[in-house]
């Protein structure tokens, strides 16, 4: 087991030696539940001077975002920003024209009016499935109602991020580049 001390330079080390999503989705965990900080890896990536892959965990950390709440989540944002999509917004807030809390999502790319939604399978199933799928949809609705297109996926788009790059493209009304 890591101890608390060592999780920054465990999180430099992935970036210095591990393929770089999964490297940038841990990063992103110990950032999400504030077991590290960007201080924290700052002060790490001074200590690997020298260090095989020390340049390519330059370029990795700057890629970590804490806002990520599930790997599905940081895994989505690389390959769409890979693919050529502009960066989204992450863990967005969304209110009615009275300030009401409508929800918070995943993905926003507020100039096109849309919203991302990734979701694994798990969260659909069991014994509150259904509700979960009722609730969702009428939270759909109300994002909708706000004037935004809602593009869902999952974990099986991802096999295929350039379909989802498309889905997402034409709910942008933006032509594939």
């Amino acid at each position: 087991m890591v101890s608390p001390s060592s999780l920054p330079r465990a999180v430099i080390d992935l970036a210095r030696t591990s393929p770089r999503i999964p490297a940038i989705a841990v990063g992103d965990a110990a950032l999400h539940a504030e077991l590290c900080t960007a201080g924290d890896r700052e002060n790490e990536l001074d200590l690997i001077n020298g260090m095989v892959g020390a340049s390519r965990a330059r370029r990795i950390v700057p890629e970590m975002d804490g806002r990520a709440e599930s790997v599905l989540e940081s895994r989505s944002r690389i390959e769409l920003t890979d693919g050529g999509l502009p960066m989204p917004e992450l863990q967005v807030d969304l209110y009615d024209d009275t300030g009401e809390w409508v929800a918070r999502v995943d993905f926003r790319w507020k100039e096109f009016s849309v919203v991302g939604e990734s979701d694994g399978e798990k969260k659909y199933t069991g014994a509150d499935g259904t509700s979960v799928i009722l609730y969702e949809k009428n939270r759909t609705d109300a994002i909708v109602e706000l004037g935004n297109r809602v593009v869902p996926w999952g974990w099986s788009d991802l096999d295929d991020p350039a379909a989802l790059i498309a889905r997402l493209r034409r709910a942008m009304n933006r032509p594939a580049a």
